[in-house]
């Protein structure tokens, strides 16, 4: 009961957000390493200072929670389990969603 109710509060979210495109944002890149085990973001002509970096994973649990330095660019997803997440960044009323597939 808790997943579906967690499930549907994550929907509620991204149908209320703003989508900014990625173009607006600079240059947002995901990459999977497998052989390093880590999945990297990184935040290329981005200004993130005061952004909040957010990974949920499908069933809608957060898992990554952090507010961006003036000088990020770039954030590793260390030991990823196979499937599927969405990585948030807000700022204000902005708001970029990325969905990351790990297989």
């Amino acid at each position: 009961m808790t997943r579906i109710i967690t499930s549907l509060l994550l929907a509620l979210f991204l149908l209320m957000a703003v989508t900014v495109p990625a173009s607006a944002t600079g240059d947002l890149t995901i990459t999977h390493a497998e052989l390093e085990d880590k999945v990297v973001i990184k935040l290329e002509g981005i200004e993130t200072d005061g952004w909040r970096l957010r990974i949920f994973t499908n069933q809608g649990k957060l898992i990554e929670n952090k507010l961006l330095s003036p000088h990020t660019t770039s954030y590793e997803m260390l030991h990823p389990d196979k499937g599927m997440y969405w990585l948030s960044l807000k700022n204000g009323d902005q708001t970029t969603f990325k969905l990351i597939n790990i297989q």
